[in-house]
């Protein structure tokens, strides 16, 4: 495996000591990543509008900023 891939499907490790909140937190901005990269490529592929996509980014943008801590 490349390097280049290591780093992209490395496991998430946690540095440092985190409280709850930011631990909560982390695990939101993954799932957040995550379903951007999916509705990005839904409408890349035309399978949703962007329109649709934006909108549901916004939504979940504005879930995430609830959780900052």
């Amino acid at each position: 495996m490349t390097a280049h891939f290591q780093f992209i499907d490395s496991p998430n490790h946690s540095h440092g000591n985190r409280d709850a909140e930011q631990l909560i937190f982390h695990q939101n901005l993954q799932k957040f990543s995550n379903r951007v990269s999916i509705l990005s490529s839904l409408a890349t592929g035309g399978k949703i509008s962007l329109e649709d996509a934006f909108a549901k980014m916004n939504t979940l943008w504005e879930d995430l900023s609830e959780t900052v801590p």
